[in-house]
């Protein structure tokens, strides 16, 4: 079971036929969720019927592993070579030695539009983390980059920001914390203590993050308002349209890109402070009422093989570290048609390696409540209706209560 675009259905499809072709009197039944995805898994797990095997948010299969829903892969793993060559962050854990799996690990990129580059006459983003762009030199790109209906950039007279028909730059930062997180880090803040114990997104670095993050939508007018978001195409269609020249998301986009036909440059992220992009995944967990472990656990390792359509069209990352340090491998599964080389090998495996970051949610206690109350508040800074200020500390009297640790790390 399943979410994602119709690309990913297609090659989850496929992966089913063919697991089941190579394995005689087993089927593989895929089921894609379009939508209310967490509200029917726990239907299901009200009911008894749950899947073998699912796409789940970290945070939840942490949750539902200290309950006992999820399978412990401990076992598995020690008597499994292929199991052990994973990267240390695909395992997350709910107790000590206890844990499951994520899908992939990936982070987020800035992709762009060559051809408004090239007629702007602007060199695109760097593909080194170690020359990202300063905040500043991101905004003064992303000015020259928007456009309202008159030819007119932000800075020059008579500019109207109602009336943008390029925009600089877009990011997904409503109701989303990888759109967010990122900067939050990157200027030196965090959502609390290393213990997890304390709030800390009040402090002057997270003020600063997110008040950069505002401004790019209301004093600079270079990224749409929530309300101009909405009368505005998908990111991708967006991208190719010229509604965006940048937008920030995630690796994974690369399959629809592909699909698409889409033209497009990937650079790295800008910094506030240090660059950084965390590590962003999903959980893809087997269930403990699972009739049939060692079946699920081989279909996790064929899910999981780096040279799987999964991986070399771009919807996923490699979960082995052998396939970003060996050159000779990673040409198996990154130099092809749907990851832009050299930038690719730059700006996406030297990141993951050199410049990332754990995701919130596979470490946070009770991060999705957590979270659920920091989007509902930053919606506020997003419609430009509170200060920055105290929107955080407002968001810090409902989160405290909730603050109970950290998960183990090993």
């Amino acid at each position: 079971m399943f979410w994602g675009s119709p690309f990913e259905k297609q090659i989850q499809t496929q992966q089913a036929a063919e697991f089941s072709k190579d394995n005689p009197g087993v089927t593989v039944t895929p089921q894609i969720i379009p939508s209310d995805y967490q509200t029917k898994l726990n239907t299901l797990m009200a009911s008894g019927n749950m899947p073998d095997m699912s796409y789940l948010g970290s945070n939840q299969a942490l949750i539902w592993g200290a309950q006992g829903h999820i399978l412990n892969i401990a076992p598995y793993v020690k008597k499994d070579v292929e199991l052990q060559n994973w990267l240390p962050e695909a395992y997350i854990y709910w107790a000590p030695g206890k844990y499951t799996n994520l899908s992939t690990l990936e982070n987020e990129n800035l992709y762009y539009n060559p051809s408004i580059f090239k007629k702007a006459h602007i060199s695109p983003p760097p593909d080194l983390e170690s020359k990202a762009w300063s905040w500043s030199q991101f905004v003064q790109v992303a000015e020259e980059l928007t456009v309202d209906s008159n030819g007119k950039h932000p800075n020059d007279p008579g500019f109207n920001p109602n009336q943008i028909v390029q925009y600089g730059v877009n990011m997904p930062i409503e109701n989303n914390y990888d759109g967010w997180y990122n900067y939050l880090l990157s200027a030196g803040g965090s959502i609390t203590n290393a213990a997890g114990t304390k709030y800390t997104m009040n402090s002057p670095a997270a003020v600063d993050a997110f008040q950069k993050l505002h401004d790019l939508i209301w004093k600079y007018h270079v990224m749409p308002t929530p309300s101009q978001s909405q009368n505005l195409p998908g990111t991708d269609q967006a991208l190719q349209t010229g509604k965006y020249a940048m937008i920030m998301d995630g690796q994974w986009m690369l399959l629809d890109f592909n699909q698409e036909h889409l033209s497009f440059g990937i650079g790295v992220l800008p910094k506030i402070q240090k660059p950084v992009s965390f590590l962003f995944s999903g959980a893809q967990p087997i269930y403990s009422s699972t009739k049939n472990p060692d079946l699920a656990i081989k279909f996790l390792e064929f899910e999981t093989n780096p040279l799987s359509q999964l991986v070399t069209q771009g919807l996923w990352m490699p979960l082995q570290k052998q396939y970003y340090t060996d050159p000779s491998l990673v040409k198996k599964w990154a130099y092809n048609s749907a990851h832009p080389e050299p930038q690719y090998q730059d700006a996406v495996i030297n990141t993951v390696l050199n410049y990332s970051a754990p995701d919130p949610g596979n470490t946070l206690k009770n991060f999705s409540q957590i979270d659920t109350v920091i989007e509902q508040k930053l919606d506020l800074i997003w419609a430009d209706k509170e200060p920055v200020q105290t929107v955080l500390d407002q968001i810090g009297s409902q989160v405290t209560p909730l603050l109970e640790g950290v998960y183990p790390s090993h």
